[in-house]
C-alpha cells in the first residue's frame, strides 16, 4: 500500500504488533513498520548483544588457537546484525512525518555498516 506524501505505507494502515514477533522482524524488512521502529527497538537490540560480543572476543578465556577462530566467528555475526539492521532502517527510512530523517537514518545506516566493514578488515 502506498500512502501520500513521503511514507510508502498510510498511519491508519500501520497494526498493533508484538515487538520482537516473526511478523515484527518481517514487516521490518519490508519496510511497512514506521522507521523509529527499525532505528531504536531493532537498533538498540542488535547493537546492546554486539558491544557483549565484541567485550568477549577481547577477553583470553578459551586458548589462543580456539580465540582466533571466535573472534572470525564473532565479527561475522556482528556484521549480518548490523546489515539486518541496517536494511530495516534503509527500507523503514520513508516512513517518517519529516523528509530530513529518511536521508539522515539512510547514511547514518550506510555509514555504520562501512565503519564496521572497515574495522573487520583493520
Amino acid at each position: 500500500m502506498t500512502g501520500g506524501g513521503l511514507g510508502r505505507v498510510r498511519p491508519d494502515v500501520y497494526q498493533k504488533m508484538r515487538f520482537f514477533s516473526k511478523d515484527w522482524f518481517i514487516a521490518l524488512l519490508n519496510g511497512e513498520r514506521k522507521l523509529w521502529e527499525a532505528y531504536w527497538v531493532l537498533g538498540i537490540c542488535i547493537f546492546i548483544p554486539a558491544i557483549f560480543l565484541e567485550l568477549l572476543s577481547n577477553t583470553s578465556l578459551f586458548g589462543p588457537a580456539c580465540t582466533s577462530v571466535l573472534i572470525i566467528l564473532l565479527a561475522i555475526l556482528i556484521l549480518l546484525m548490523q546489515a539486518v539492521w541496517a536494511v530495516a532502517v534503509w527500507k523503514c527510512a520513508p516512513n517518517v512525518d519529516m523528509k530530513i530523517f529518511c536521508y539522515l537514518a539512510r547514511i547514518i545506516a550506510v555509514v555504520s555498516v562501512l565503519r564496521s566493514i572497515a574495522e573487520i578488515i583493520s
